[in-house]
């Protein structure tokens, strides 16, 4: 039992770390799209000095909000979870086996969350266009991003587990 709560644990710190990178470099793409799109229009090196710092400000104090805190704690809670799953299914699976497995996971808790969320978007949007415009920008692209990853995160525990001593099965 020791090695489940050190493998959830463990789960559970490459989640964080990768869901706060991931998040971070996520809203770095879209300041920098955003700043691309912007300059053009600005009249001078003051204006776009000045605007780039206010983006940038409340970008990061609304996107740390409302993006980078809960694709952390996301990414901690599903690690948690993989490293769970791993400690008691583990010795029956291969390392693509629950690389998959842990795909499948992320892919049912991330349809969870489009529903729940897209449910609450759609009775507060005025129009269905204003809503699903931000979308793909806000939910849908990271929701790939997140299930994609999932199966990395798996393949990094599955190793950290062979490391420790667990014989892994053979790959087929």
């Amino acid at each position: 039992m020791k090695e489940a709560s050190s493998l959830a644990k463990v789960g559970f710190i490459l989640g964080l770390k990768t869901g706060l990178g991931l998040s971070v470099i996520y809203l770095l793409m879209f300041v920098l799209l955003v700043l691309v799109s912007t300059v053009p229009r600005l009249d001078g090196l003051g204006d776009i000095i000045t605007g780039g710092a206010v983006l940038l400000f409340f970008v990061f104090l609304i996107g740390g909000l409302i993006g980078i805190l809960p694709a952390t704690f996301l990414g901690g809670i599903t690690g948690w979870v993989l490293g769970w799953v791993l400690e008691r299914r583990g010795e029956s699976l291969t390392r693509g086996q629950f690389a998959l497995m842990s795909m499948g996971i992320c892919f049912v808790i991330v349809l969870f969350v489009n529903v729940v969320l897209v449910l609450a978007g759609w009775t507060q949007s005025e129009g269905a266009e204003d809503f699903f415009s931000g979308y793909l920008l806000l939910l849908g692209v990271p929701s790939l991003i997140y299930v994609a990853v999932g199966g990395w995160v798996g393949r990094r525990l599955y190793t950290r587990r062979a490391a420790r001593g667990v014989e892994p099965q053979a790959e087929s």
